[in-house]
């Protein structure tokens, strides 16, 4: 609840793509692409929260390292994408 109080824009952005997920007007991946690896679970990643329509579908790893990638921190990237 915290975060989603500090955060409207990004809680909007993803009760937005969710919904379109939901009633596929948008379609996930079944593969990263950054790195092509084909994965179970796809995150979607908001470089710009006004559109939240707009993402890049990630991995986790590639997820994880595209924010830890923001905050200056050690990045981990995936085999296939370095």
């Amino acid at each position: 609840m915290r975060w989603e109080r500090e955060n409207p824009a990004k809680r909007r952005a993803h009760i937005t793509l969710g919904n379109a997920v939901r009633s596929r007007k948008i379609i996930k991946p079944t593969s990263c692409e950054r790195c092509e690896r084909k994965v179970a679970r796809i995150e979607g990643h908001h470089d710009d929260y006004t559109k939240p329509l707009k993402v890049e579908w990630l991995c986790r790893r590639c997820h994880g390292a595209e924010h830890r990638k923001k905050y200056n921190k050690e990045v981990e990237v995936c085999e296939r994408a370095a």
